[in-house]
């Protein structure tokens, strides 16, 4: 069994506040993958669980307990970094038997695990290598065989794909969490890249300027965001945001000036007011091409193919909108459209300070 727990930690570095009273758990076994912008503190949550700092202030416990003063070695976790950190001229076989020669393993032991280790990463033909000779996916995979080598109780990922070019990262990807369902392990993953956040993790932790936004199962969060930060933040093309004003004209509430029909259920359960000015969020799959010219008319700028959709890029005057769409038919950058949304998927939010209105 191995567990991780937050307990309002604060970390800072000079002036700068690293992390601010977070607050997450992973679960035996769980994926937990930390995601946010470059600064947020995702790494440095990390290099606290690893014991390569400690906080200012709250704690971080392993299997319940307060790991304050607790050197590395003692923390039984295992981290692989972005930089792959492999010697460079020791061969693929003593990069892996690295960790087990550390704890005086047997000989015959130590070959046994990593010929074992080997041929689940398909690394069996390159023992006798070392890495410059390697490919980048081999030494992700070394690095990775190097952690599994240890038998941690936990695996710690620092952006361990960021070097990959994107074939490569999605097949690792898919290696990376086959193996931890397989062994079982509870992992922290920290990346800036929410493609990898959504595909791979149990629970997603979004961090900002140190502090947690939200945290959740990955479609969850993509679908009821707490707050604007993880609407923006997750899903790619960026969700459209649009503020206007609520009005109410033969029974039905609109949000001008875009002529968007709001849910009546909805806007009575928000208690929106008349003429209130809110902002509303809407995913790029979620607009539709409306029938007829509405009042308020779209331009296509540009269009990308993306396989079994178009992804169209339009405005209206200062507004900007995403809008994924079929591809039977194609429309031309120049053409004027009208969109609207489905209004089950309208998200709402606090012009002021962002939060969620639901």
């Amino acid at each position: 069994m191995a567990t991780i727990q937050f307990e309002k930690v604060c970390k800072t570095f000079g002036p700068t506040a690293a992390l601010r009273d977070v607050e997450f758990s992973a679960g035996d076994g769980e994926f937990v993958v930390l995601v946010g912008p470059s600064g947020c503190g995702k790494s440095t949550a990390l290099r606290l669980v690893a014991g390569l700092g400690e906080p200012d202030s709250g704690r971080v416990l392993i299997d319940g307990r307060n790991m304050t003063g607790v050197a590395p070695k003692d923390r039984g976790c295992a981290m692989v970094f972005q930089s792959y950190a492999l010697y460079p001229h020791w061969t693929v076989f003593d990069n892996l038997a690295f960790p087990l020669k550390l704890r005086h393993h047997r000989k015959d032991h130590i070959e046994e695990r990593v010929k074992k280790i080997a041929s689940e990463l398909r690394l069996t033909d390159v023992l006798t290598r070392r890495p410059k000779e390697l490919s980048g996916g081999q030494r992700q995979r070394v690095a990775v065989g190097r952690a599994m080598a240890a038998d941690p109780g936990i695996f710690l990922f620092d952006e361990p794909l960021s070097n990959l070019d994107a074939p490569l990262r999605a097949s690792m990807r898919v290696e990376i969490v086959t193996r931890q369902k397989s062994m079982h392990k509870t992992t922290l993953y920290v990346t800036h890249d929410q493609a990898e956040a959504l595909t791979m993790a149990d629970r997603v932790v979004v961090l900002d300027q140190g502090r947690v936004q939200g945290i959740g199962h990955p479609e969850q969060l993509y679908r009821n965001p707490p707050n604007r930060f993880v609407a923006s933040f997750l899903g790619r093309p960026t969700i459209n945001l649009l503020t206007g004003e609520i009005v109410e004209t033969d029974g039905k509430f609109l949000l001008n000036p875009f002529d968007w029909v709001l849910p009546n259920d909805v806007v009575s359960r928000l208690q929106l007011e008349r003429h209130q000015t809110v902002q509303v969020g809407v995913r790029a799959e979620d607009l539709i091409l409306t029938a007829g010219k509405g009042r308020v008319t779209w331009k296509v700028l540009t269009r990308e193919f993306l396989g079994d959709k178009l992804l169209y890029h339009t405005q209206s005057g200062e507004w900007n909108l995403a809008l994924l769409a079929s591809p039977d038919h194609s429309l031309e950058p120049g053409a004027t459209i009208s969109i609207g949304p489905e209004p089950a998927k309208i998200m709402f939010f606090d012009v002021n300070d962002g939060h969620r209105l639901a």
